[in-house]
């Protein structure tokens, strides 16, 4: 019961063989500014973000790879549900 919705994009990244004691706290405070300024992007899991814009995914994934980690761009529908769906607990 959903139709075709509108496109998302997922980044995801990992610092391969870097524990998370081991990633610099600027990194992380690299995210935080980016992600105050670029309000479409949101945090799903520790190293998985959801962006509203193609642009703001763009820039969130260079700015990982600037600090030497490993990141892939994910383009994804998210299906609109019909209201039917939503009564019906198809979610």
């Amino acid at each position: 019961m959903t139709k075709c919705g509108k496109m998302a994009y997922l980044v995801i990244y990992d610092f391969k063989g870097t524990k998370t004691g081991g990633i610099p706290r600027q990194f992380y405070r690299a995210l935080d500014a980016l992600m105050e300024r670029q309000k479409d992007i949101k945090r799903i899991q520790s190293s998985v973000f959801l962006c509203e814009n193609k642009a703001s995914a763009i820039e969130l994934k260079n700015m990982i790879e600037g600090w030497k980690a490993k990141a892939q761009l994910f383009e994804i529908v998210r299906p609109e549900l019909e209201p039917e769906a939503i009564e019906l607990g198809e979610i």
